[in-house]
């Protein structure tokens, strides 16, 4: 079922979800047993999803001709999820958050589209639980060189991350899990995707210092360590994501409008597959957001 945590601050967005299949016809081996499921379509259109995979999909694969035109028609594309919506039998929910042509977050479940929200969630009732469980344990952080309003949000963004990290790392709940995604919006850009680094040294990795010249990516994976990079398109508004796994060599591409399974490259480091990538699909994989600002 997954979750998926949206939330509105001002005309911005946060949007994080998890990455795991459970869907009992869709579960595959290894990295295919991920999935994106907040894809962004364009710049100012991003659709979450969470329950039966297939009719998201489907939904999603559908909406060339209704996300083509210069400004899209918001009626259209809700009516069309909620269809699929109810298609699945109520099963498959969404949550939709567009720029234009007015900033406005969207919820379809329990066969109703709800909008002008600052806030939802769709999924594993049991996970969202926990999940504000943790937020609320966790701790902000004083900001005095930023106004109270801006200090507020940017310490719930942070609590919103740690918590969800938390909880995806936890396993406490079966239908949530593998990684973290997490969806913002850069004024003027539009909906992007936050990079990520995850790093495990490995259990004898902790009896010693390390020093600071060390990478996380060099620590062994003979002794439990590994590291994974989340790779991100360096503009707005591209619906893929790469994760490369440093100590299995190979990396995966998650582009669903291009293909409905991860594109797997096997044998590269992650220089090898951001170039594999750009070749086959045009698309430019960063560590960062809008690197491809600072290169130009």
């Amino acid at each position: 079922m997954s979750l998926i945590r949206a939330q509105k601050f001002g005309d911005e967005f946060r949007i994080l979800s998890d990455t795991k299949i459970t869907d009992s016809e869709q579960i595959l081996r290894g990295v295919e047993t991920n999935i994106l499921k907040v894809v962004i379509l364009r710049p100012d259109l991003c659709i979450g999803f969470a329950g039966l995979i297939g009719p998201a999909s489907l939904g999603i694969e559908k909406m060339d001709e209704l996300i083509g035109a210069e400004e899209v028609n918001m009626d259209q594309v809700l009516d069309h999820l909620l269809q699929r919506h109810l298609a699945a039998g109520k099963k498959t929910d969404f949550i939709v958050a567009s720029l234009t042509p007015n900033s406005n977050l969207y919820k379809i479940s329990e066969g109703k589209v709800e909008s002008n929200l600052q806030t939802c969630w769709i999924g594993d009732h049991d996970a969202f639980s926990t999940f504000q469980e943790f937020f609320h344990q966790t701790r902000g952080f004083e900001r005095p060189e930023l106004s109270p309003e801006l200090a507020e949000t940017v310490n719930t963004i942070i609590k919103m991350q740690r918590a969800f990290t938390r909880l995806v790392e936890s396993g406490l709940h079966e239908s949530v899990g593998q990684f973290m995604i997490e969806v913002a919006t850069n004024p003027g850009a539009g909906f992007y995707y936050e990079a990520r680094y995850i790093g495990t040294p490995g259990a004898p990795s902790l009896h010693r210092q390390i020093e600071p010249s060390e990478e996380i990516s060099d620590w062994s994976a003979a002794i439990g360590g590994f590291s994974t990079s989340i790779l991100v398109p360096d503009e707005a508004g591209v619906g893929a994501i790469g994760i490369h796994f440093f100590q299995g060599k190979f990396g995966a591409l998650f582009y669903p409008l291009e293909q409905e399974k991860p594109i797997v490259i096997k044998n590269v480091d992650k220089e090898e597959f951001i170039a594999q990538i750009f070749e086959r699909f045009g698309v430019r994989l960063c560590a960062q957001p809008f690197c491809g600002e600072e290169n130009g």
